[in-house]
């Protein structure tokens, strides 16, 4: 059995670490996973770990497809796998849904711009951008098996991470209205909900907060409770691959000549 999920890691002796799933949700796949030892006999299972605030690379097109595949299987009686072909036809399909748009150079007509190494237009902006629209696609119009929700915020976690390595993010500069349209999803737990929008940067209770996307993150109200609560160091300890993006908007803020405020 696979199980793909961010978890936290903390050491608790010398030779032994506690495990948990960061997202609540998949504690119960993670118990059914480990229960699959016998009685009394220790399990042993191999596994792979990334530090994903310090990731700095990242695979947009593997990403894209891996969503793509979550995307069929959610449509498919019994979740299948979709054969290559049929996943290439979903992926024209979604291409045209939520890809940028370009001329094309023979007609002159809008066409949308390609995640591969062949189109020229392509870019990590393009790529970003159409990336997000799937993730808005899954969030909106797909009921996902246990698994294969875990595997895409894996993937969700791994994206928010590598854009907070970003000096600037592509998809940051964008007004309020775009951002609520675009923003379905905690980036924090990956789920959906009642989505808030929480400032990275705040300037204290007298002074009106920063508001511009590079400064807003989407949270679902007990996350964003939790947040003014525990403050920000306890926060992205729970939730490690937002910290990028925390610590790029305090530098941005700072570049402004901003002051911020201490949480």
């Amino acid at each position: 059995m696979k199980f793909s999920s961010p978890i936290n890691l903390k050491q608790g002796g010398v030779d032994w670490f506690k495990v948990r799933p960061v997202n609540p949700g998949d504690a119960a796949l993670f118990r059914r996973m480990i229960a699959k030892g016998r009685d009394g006999e220790a399990s042993v299972f191999d596994s792979s770990f990334e530090i994903a605030e310090r990731k700095r690379s990242f695979d947009q097109l593997k990403a894209a497809w891996v969503l793509i595949d979550a995307i069929f299987r959610s449509d498919s009686e019994g979740h299948r796998r979709g054969t290559a072909e049929e996943l290439y036809d979903l992926y024209l399909a979604l291409l045209d849904a939520y890809a940028m748009k370009t001329p094309s150079r023979i007609t002159g007509n809008l066409r949308p711009i390609h995640i591969s190494k062949d189109d020229p237009e392509c870019t990590t902006t393009t790529a970003a951008y159409f990336i997000e629209g799937l993730m808005i696609h899954l969030a909106t119009l797909c009921h996902l098996p246990d698994t294969t929700e875990a595997e895409v915020r894996g993937i969700m976690t791994q994206w928010i991470a590598w854009r907070g390595g970003l000096e600037e993010d592509p998809l940051d500069d964008v007004g309020e209205m775009e951002w609520r349209e675009r923003h379905l999803l905690s980036e924090a737990s990956g789920r959906p909900g009642d989505i808030q929008r929480a400032h990275l940067v705040s300037r204290g209770a007298d002074k009106p907060d920063i508001e511009a996307g590079w400064n807003w993150v989407a949270l679902l109200p007990e996350e964003h409770e939790l947040q003014h609560h525990a403050g920000w160091e306890a926060f992205l300890a729970k939730y490690p691959h937002l910290r990028g993006r925390h610590e790029r908007a305090r530098r941005r803020a700072g570049k402004l000549g901003y002051e911020i405020v201490e949480d």
